[in-house]
């Protein structure tokens, strides 16, 4: 699903930042006028009173130690820090993670903030010759809008 076409058939939305109130909590829902590719895309919108930043997350198995790309196109209108954000919690994340769900390896791109057109974030990694699953997290902890569509992964031999 990786233009969010399904609603969030494999995606589960979890808890990425918060501060010590339990609300008011920031958006994060499916968007059918902006898109980069297909119809729809997801978006986070938080504001300098948000106090509950949401996420979006998905696992894959992995297996073996080989190399991955993944790659997703984010746009951005007006994001910035207010507050007590931490612009460092607006990122995707790659998390591989044992059998038991500890995680063995972290792999983080930081998002850019301010107002731009579709951008691509692209991370390479290694899989963990230990790692059982492949948790993908994307996440917004600052004000302002922010998109995410057309995510792939692919192995590279």
């Amino acid at each position: 699903n990786p233009s969010f076409e399904l609603n969030n058939q494999d995606w589960t939305e979890g808890v990425g930042f918060e501060f010590e109130n339990p609300e008011p909590v920031g958006t994060v829902s499916f968007d059918d006028d902006v898109a980069m590719d297909g119809e729809r895309s997801i978006k986070f919108y938080n504001t300098e009173d948000t106090m509950v930043f949401p996420n979006y997350a998905q696992s894959f198995p992995v297996g073996d130690t080989y190399k991955i790309r993944f790659q997703a196109f984010v746009q951005s209108k007006n994001t910035k820090v207010e507050y007590r954000q931490d612009p460092s919690a607006t990122n995707i994340s790659l998390h591989y993670k044992m059998a038991d769900g500890s995680i063995l390896k972290s792999e983080t791109e930081i998002l850019r903030l301010g107002t731009y057109e579709w951008e691509p974030i692209i991370i390479e990694s290694f899989v963990p010759q230990d790692a059982e699953t492949l948790e993908v997290v994307i996440g917004s902890s600052v004000s302002g809008s922010l998109w995410v569509d057309g995510c792939s992964m692919i192995r590279i031999e």
